[in-house]
């Protein structure tokens, strides 16, 4: 069978097509010994090298696997990280060398560790999955001072009766990025996209971008004159990170390295270049192929440098998923010096990041071959994260189909809930013209899966499938010793699940309504609010919705009460940072916007961007009142992508970020949209890329307008 990987970059002047051949009789050779024996370790468990050799030799035989290369495009692999990585590879103005394991090492796996379970942030306010995790986000408080990213900045407010007073601000080197805070110490984390300078309008299209994630740290003791404390580096696009007790555990994702230069043009055939592609690959060393940091002082200089992780640190499933890696890395807060300890590098992709106070999870899906008509399948891996030690891998387990995001994870007692939704695909007839649509029909399902660690498998210990046949999951939400999921196609199912007895979870409850919900949230007193969007009996959507849903029973889930906006979307939808929920004032606030689109009766919604609060009681759903925020100039120039001379042609295959502080509404619409809402004091702080308001929580009257420079 041949798999499509997801995580392989395509870079430099070439375009791959990549394919992993899993028949070749050889396997992810060179590991050292796993927990468990060869007959006993699950398909999914990854192993350790046992010396850069083995890695490097691996490696070079996996890149020459994966690369079919139509002529006439030259070949290449990953990009590198601007400032840690030169084009070869080495380490920027220091000498290179890659830590060697011992031949035969084996990297045992730690035991679960105890953990306090009231452990948490210094700073609350954020809207988290679970409690005492703490989560990167662009606002943080603790009631008595806050800190918020916009315009590029970071800045401090005192707050006085919940009422916000400029204390000061410093620009960020990156230009913004989310924030995790432990007492006088703020973590700023951005990803950075540095583009290719190129004048070719084709390789505009496909070439790389030096994509580097910054760490730095700030030192906000004194809130009128904070100061960068220190500045990290990490090799790959940030995926996620969590934080306990001030321990923060930085997740990145890296590509491989790139080739020399291979000249198309001498090459002559499509053979050649292949053969020449090869040589190249063959003379990489194992240190260009791992993932690299550098750490720098208050004045920018570098300090220290190198491989983030050793080759005994790496670890692959029996069939690698790819070249490019899924690194964990740990920051404490409260150390002296801000350097990153890399944990372990996961040969492969990482794309949803969960964490209980004791564990980290990363998940990898695989993709099927459409010839194949099998089903996708999602790896999960966890670490440890007790206390101050270094994440430890301890388990991996498998899953039929993909998840939709971290709530689609929850760890209780041990165990961890998975939901995810299952498709079939019709496998092509061989003699089908490859005109034809393909697949030309597909069956989903979703399913609920409980995994138990043993020994270095998650392995299932129950299961319940069937859910919303022909439609996928929109939303999960696991309260306790239940799980409630939403699936959509035409109408929204959602099922209430029991999970008291995990090796026989059931389906105790569905209610069928139109619309969906994207992100559910639970008020107490046996009631969810759901946020998602309205839709015709037909399935199309109509705009943003509030469902209040009594679960009370979990046997007989109702409807309490829809309000609909029509033709308006909102970011809770897809951030739950976005989201409000006070509980002493039973109030939800809620971002929205509308741009005034017509509705399918020709009537046309009135325009709105800004927030809207509703109280929500078993009564029903009321709105107590609307924020908006000035809306900038219209017009407003947005500067070239960092890295490009005025007029040069710099290609960025993934979006560069520009100034923050530029916002380019519809004309006509007046506001900026309000990303976050906290509430301080009885005050009700509303938060965008134009200033700080606060307002009355009774009325939403303004108090105060706190516009950025």
């Amino acid at each position: 069978m041949r798999q499509t990987f997801r995580d392989f970059a395509v870079t430099a002047v070439a375009t791959l097509t990549l394919a992993a051949c899993t028949g070749d009789g050889r396997s992810a050779g060179g590991f050292a010994g796993s927990p468990t024996t060869p007959e006993t370790r699950p398909a999914v468990a990854l192993v350790a090298y046992d010396s850069c050799d083995a890695f490097l030799d691996e490696v070079q035989h996996l890149a020459s696997r994966l690369l079919t290369i139509p002529a006439p495009i030259e070949p290449a692999l990953g990009g590198t990280t601007s400032g840690v990585l030169e084009r070869d590879g080495s380490p920027s103005g220091a000498a290179s060398g890659v830590p060697e394991a011992a031949p035969g090492s084996t990297r045992a796996a730690p035991t679960e560790a105890d953990r306090s379970a009231d452990a948490g942030p210094a700073w609350g306010g954020t809207n988290l999955q679970e409690e005492g995790v703490d989560e990167p986000d662009v606002v943080k408080t603790d009631g008595g001072r806050l800190l918020t990213i916009a315009a590029g900045k970071l800045w401090s407010f005192a707050l006085s009766a919940g009422l916000p007073a400029p204390a000061g601000s410093i620009t960020l080197p990156q230009g913004g990025g989310v924030l995790l805070v432990d007492g006088d110490r703020a973590l700023v984390l951005t990803t950075s996209y540095q583009p290719v300078p190129t004048d070719d309008p084709a390789t505009r299209m496909i070439a790389p971008a030096d994509v580097t994630t910054h760490l730095t740290l700030v030192d906000v003791s004194d809130p009128a004159a904070m100061e960068i404390a220190g500045t990290a580096e990490l090799q790959g696009a940030l995926v996620d990170a969590r934080a306990v007790d001030g321990m923060v555990r930085v997740v990145t994702s890296s590509a491989p390295p790139r080739l020399d230069h291979v000249d198309r043009a001498a090459a002559g055939s499509s053979e050649s270049l292949q053969r020449r592609t090869r040589e190249a690959i063959s003379r990489t060393d194992a240190q260009a192929w791992l993932p690299r940091y550098a750490v720098r002082d208050r004045d920018g200089g570098v300090v220290e440098q190198g491989p983030l992780v050793d080759c005994a640190s790496v670890l692959a499933p029996p069939e690698p998923a790819g070249l490019g890696m899924v690194n964990v890395a740990s920051v404490d807060l409260r150390a002296d010096t801000l350097k990153p300890t890399g944990d372990t590098s996961i040969l492969g992709a990482g794309e949803i990041v969960y964490a209980s106070s004791s564990a980290l999870y990363v998940t990898t899906t695989t993709w099927p071959d459409e010839q194949s008509g099998t089903v996708s399948r999602t790896a999960i891996h966890k670490l440890t994260i007790a206390g101050r030690d270094p994440a430890a891998y301890v388990a991996s387990g498998e899953v039929d189909g993909q998840l939709l995001d971290q709530f689609s994870l929850s760890e209780l007692n041990g165990d961890l809930r998975v939901a995810a939704t299952e498709t079939v695909g019709v496998a092509r007839p061989d003699d089908a013209p490859r005109s034809e649509q393909f697949p030309p029909a597909a069956t989903t399902q979703s399913a609920l899966t409980v995994l138990r660690q043993v020994g270095a498998e998650l392995r299932p210990i129950g299961r319940v499938d069937g859910l919303g046949r022909g439609e996928q999951i929109r939303s999960v939400r696991f309260l306790g010793h239940t799980g409630y999921v939403v699936t959509f196609r035409q109408t929204d199912p959602l099922y209430t699940i029991d999970l008291r007895d995990p090796t026989a979870p059931r389906v105790v409850g569905e209610l069928k309504i139109p619309g969906y919900s994207s992100y559910l949230h639970p008020i107490g007193d046996g009631l969810l609010v759901g946020i998602g969007q309205d839709a015709t009996p037909e399935g199309r959507t109509t705009g943003l919705q509030l469902s209040l849903f009594d679960v009370s029973d979990p046997a007989a889930p109702t409807q309490l009460q829809k309000l609909a906006l029509p033709e308006s979307w909102s970011e809770a939808e897809h951030e739950h940072h976005a989201f409000l929920w006070w509980p002493p004032e039973s109030l939800a606030v809620v971002p929205v916007t509308n741009y005034g689109f017509g509705r399918p009766d020709g009537s046309f919604a009135p325009p709105f961007v800004g927030a809207i609060g509703f109280v929500i009681e078993r009564g029903g759903i009321v709105e107590r009142g609307r924020l908006t925020h000035p809306a900038p100039a219209w017009g407003a120039r947005v500067p070239a992508a960092p890295g490009c001379e005025p007029g040069a042609g710099c290609a960025t295959p993934l979006p560069a970020p520009s100034d923050p502080g530029i916002v380019s509404p519809s004309p006509g619409v007046d506001g900026t949209p309000i990303e976050r809402a906290v509430v301080v004091d009885g005050a009700l702080l509303s938060f965008s890329e134009a200033g700080v308001k606060a307002s009355d929580l009774g009325s939403f009257a303004d108090l105060v307008w706190v516009p950025y420079p």
